[in-house]
């Protein structure tokens, strides 16, 4: 089940980066994206293209989203019969509600680090250019580098308290015991 997850979060970025962003970027700021392909095509055509990235977009996340649901494994009760899954746990497993909160707090701190810490190297020193929506790239020379460092370490330290986060509330009660277990005697006193 992972990998549809993370098949589905590669084309939401990528339709997002593609399609969606130069649409509104280019009208209303006036830039380009250096690395967004379509907007090298001239002026009908880019719009088009970014269109057609949002289109196959959607279309790839609905094929992946049937193919999880088709892969979804039966459960079996004890007599042997073969019952479909239930529409949704959501209701019955707050945990799993919370796990995806979680999941889904990590991947945003992921990628504005990505975008806002590492892109801005790349871009700047490997490409020479700028990255509009990079708000560290807006500092003068030595100080863009300085942020995109501090934004790389934030982004380290977020994901780590946000796993052990996770992990706290995965294991039940925030990892705290019952008194009688935390004594070691069962009940009583010592």
């Amino acid at each position: 089940m992972r990998r549809y997850d993370v098949a589905s979060g590669i084309v939401t970025f990528l339709g997002l980066y593609q399609g969606a962003v130069p649409l509104v970027v280019r009208p209303v700021f006036g830039a380009d994206q250096r690395f967004a392909p379509a907007l090298w095509l001239p002026a009908p055509w880019w719009w088009i293209a970014c269109l057609g990235v949002v289109a196959v977009a959607g279309a790839l996340l609905a094929a992946i989203h049937r193919a999880r649901e088709r892969h979804v494994p039966p459960v079996r009760p004890v007599d042997g019969a073969t019952v479909s899954p239930p529409e949704s746990t959501a209701d019955e497993d707050p945990g799993a509600d919370r796990a995806a909160g979680y999941d889904a707090l990590s991947g945003l701190v992921l990628l504005v680090g990505l975008y806002n810490g590492v892109a801005p190297f790349v871009a700047r020193l490997v490409f020479g250019g700028d990255l509009l929506l990079a708000f560290t790239l807006r500092l003068p020379t030595p100080w863009w580098w300085i942020a995109s460092l501090a934004v790389v370490v934030l982004t380290v330290v977020l994901l780590a308290v946000i796993d052990r986060g996770k992990e706290r509330s995965g294991s039940g009660g925030g990892g705290r015991r019952p008194p009688e277990e935390r004594n070691g005697s069962g009940g009583g006193g010592r």
